[in-house]
């Protein structure tokens, strides 16, 4: 299972799961049997009309089930909501055209534009309702087939409280449950609030959060308390409100009186006993069954949990493993060894490579030689081990990286908000974090401070460390002569502005990755902005790609007028091109020192197996790139997260020539990391074989003492030069 985003439960006490990362809908039966509803493991749209489990689908992230068991799902990336039927196993579209944007509402759901939807939820009656996560709305499809809007003006931000829905400012919405009285509950995820709808008046209302991303509040009322980026959300039979509060790895619970507590808690452990002392990794859906039963999409630990009625929590899906990820292979090569969802990567200056192996929770070393050892973390989630060898200390969800001119090693350990560090000798110490979760200590030692989902790192020239405070909104510097932390763009509110001021005053939107470029800019992945920012080095903010539209537009145009779609990692080579990690476009853009965008590695198509190897990177499959690194060659690197792979793009490559016997159509045989074309000239060192029927291209070919080229049956090699 990959990447579990939501669940529902049906009468007959089935569970239904959207394994979006594997582009499939499961389902567990009462007797714990899994199988496959929808999807066939490839990303894309078609199959209306046809079985479901020959349907393609594209990162579906929402799952409902009606009275007749019919199964609904929110097909993110096609712009729709598809319908099986569980009398025949057909899927059909109910609503959406494919297209993304804005739409009238009145008409049938099948022709509306769509933009997003990433839940839904079915009512006692039989309505439909959608979450439009792009247009800032919630839609309604009666039983006819009419959609119309009955939450959010499809404008960003926070207003309305009091007034009515279809007026109101919602921000980012991931998550609509509906009670026995038809009133609906939205988790307003980037005003980490959750709203109401109350069906007898249409008004809204806040039901928990304060706008105030953190955590607060447990045991006082609800509309008093701090949420983080709440993802999930349900309602029991009784009135009580479950919220997934993603950002703070916890399950709360708001009972009738408004009052907040805590169900289940932060990390991964604890089945088997009481879910107050457990530990999330990262939860997202929620469901409830019949008798009270409680399911959470723990999205990122792979796993669905339950909590039952006596509040023991177990695991009913999954084994919290990623698809093919894993962890194996240290003192071998790299391309034989196991990673489990790397999440960023670093070249040294001496060319080794630095993977922070995430759910691995270890940091591996990839010499110049290929082979690969781990150099901080036994494997065990946790904090321990500061002040003793790196390879013995505990590391929780390990992130970001950046190695220093000296050769320490910084990382971001993600959910012990710290960034750690490891100097040559090996030894592992904190150098920021470490007083909890938080956006405090600016002006104080920077071991006292507290971080909010630490990601990317970069060290500037003076040795000075740099961190991209995710959950704060922030960029902060620690002093390398001091010790002392400091904010140097952001300003804590979520948010776009301040281009062409002063990058303290600006606003961003969880920034995810940062990168320096020769010349001490500092650029930016604005994620959720869509943008990606420079600072220069008199402080000055702008944006220098993207138009905070999210999409995939603009290659061969200004960089400034080009859609990006969730840009997570940066990196500037030595000629000073930016090179982007686009992780929704499963794509890494470059953009060159005319500012202009072009893509360097990735289709539209994700793919999760290494497609494209040893061809041009432009027709290679990315899953889900988190990161991107450059060498001093101006070769670039690739962390593809789902496909538990470090992809290598060879660009500078000055002669074509075999490394060692083999196939003609092994890209490893050859000198660029990829296979010949018809412009390459092609030196022999190596007897080299092309397979039965195969084609292999050239410009011509030079034989050494030891090369050799064997044709099978069937094998071309076609030149323009001989």
């Amino acid at each position: 299972m990959s990447g579990p985003s939501s669940v529902a439960v049906d009468g007959a006490g089935n569970l239904y799961i959207t394994d979006q990362y594997n582009y499939r809908v499961r389902k567990v039966n009462a007797s714990g049997i899994i199988t496959t509803i929808a999807g066939d493991l490839t990303a894309g749209y078609n199959g209306d009309g046809r079985l479901a489990t020959s349907a393609w689908l594209n990162f579906p992230s929402g799952v409902a089930v009606d009275a007749s068991g019919d199964v609904y799902i929110a097909d993110w990336y096609n712009n729709r909501v598809r319908k099986v039927s569980a009398a025949t196993g057909i899927i059909t579209t109910v609503a959406g055209n494919g297209y993304g944007g804005i739409s009238v509402d009145g008409g049938p759901a099948t022709a509306a534009v769509l933009d997003m939807p990433v839940g839904v939820t079915i009512d006692g009656l039989g309505n439909l309702y959608i979450v439009e996560r792009g247009n800032n709305r919630i839609r309604k499809v009666n039983t006819s087939g009419i959609i119309s809007t009955v939450a959010g003006n499809g404008f960003y931000g926070y207003s309305g409280d009091g007034g009515p829905a279809t007026s109101a400012h919602l921000y980012e919405p991931i998550a609509v449950a509906v009670d026995g009285a038809g009133n609906l509950y939205i988790a307003d995820r980037s005003n980490h609030r959750i709203r109401k709808v109350t069906a007898a008046t249409g008004i809204i209302t806040t039901l928990a959060g304060t706008g105030t991303a953190g955590y607060n509040g447990d045991g006082g009322a609800a509309i008093s308390t701090q949420l983080s980026n709440p993802s999930g959300v349900a309602v029991d039979g009784s009135g009580n409100v479950y919220i997934s509060d993603k950002g703070n790895r916890l399950i709360r619970k708001v009972n009738t009186s408004g009052v907040i507590s805590i169900v289940a808690g932060a990390g991964y452990d604890g089945d088997g006993g009481p879910a107050l002392s457990a530990q999330l990794f990262d939860p997202a859906g929620l469901a409830l069954d019949g008798i009270g039963n409680l399911y959470i999409a723990d999205q990122n630990g792979y796993r669905v949990r339950k909590v039952n009625t006596s509040g023991i929590i177990s695991t009913a899906a999954g084994t919290g493993v990623n698809g093919n990820g894993g962890y194996s292979g240290d003192g071998g090569s790299g391309i034989s060894a196991q990673l489990n969802t790397p999440g960023s990567m670093v070249v040294a200056g001496d060319g080794n490579l630095y993977i922070a192996d995430s759910r691995n929770n270890r940091i591996r070393k990839l010499n110049k030689s290929g082979v690969i050892t781990t150099v901080a973390g036994t494997g065990s989630g946790g904090y321990s081990g500061d002040g003793g060898l790196a390879i013995a200390a505990q590391l929780y969800s390990p992130t970001g990286l950046a190695v220093d001119g000296t050769g320490n090693l910084y990382f971001s350990d993600v959910f012990n908000s710290r960034v750690r560090k490891v100097n040559t000798a090996g030894i592992i110490t904190t150098v920021a974090g470490g007083s909890g979760s938080g956006p405090g200590g600016d002006g104080g030692l920077a071991t006292a401070a507290q971080l909010y989902y630490p990601a990317g790192l970069a060290v500037d020239g003076a040795g000075n460390l740099y961190i991209a405070d995710q959950g704060n909104y922030r960029i902060r510097k620690v002093d390398a002569a001091t010790g002392i932390i400091t904010t140097v763009a952001g300003t804590g509110t979520a948010g776009f502005g301040g281009d062409g001021g002063a990058a303290t005053s600006a606003q961003l939107n969880d920034p995810a990755d940062i990168a320096f470029d020769a010349n001490g800019n500092l650029y930016i992945a604005d994620q959720s902005n869509q943008r990606v920012r420079k600072i220069n080095t008199s402080g000055v903010i702008t944006t220098v790609a993207g138009n905070g539209n999210y999409g995939y537009s603009g290659d061969g145009g200004l960089a400034t007028s080009a859609q990006l779609w969730s840009p997570v990692g940066v990196a500037v080579d030595v000629t000073g091109n930016l090179y982007i990690a686009e992780r929704l476009n499963h794509r890494v853009r470059k953009v060159n020192t005319s500012n202009v965008i072009t893509t360097a590695a990735g289709t539209t198509m994700g793919g999760f197996k290494g497609q494209g190897d040893g061809g041009l990177a432009t027709l290679a499959n990315l899953a889900y790139p988190s990161d991107v690194a450059v060498d001093s060659s101006g070769n670039f690197y690739i962390a593809d997260q789902i496909a538990h792979r470090i992809r290598q793009v060879i660009v500078n490559c000055p002669s074509m020539y075999t490394v060692k016997a083999g196939s003609w159509s092994d890209a490893s045989v050859w000198s660029c990391g990829r296979l010949p074309s018809f412009g390459d000239v092609v030196t022999l060192h190596h007897a080299v074989n092309l397979p039965t029927s195969y084609e292999g291209h050239a410009q011509r070919v030079i034989y050494s003492t030891e090369g050799s080229l064997l044709f099978n049956a069937g094998s071309l090699l076609g030149m323009t030069l001989n």
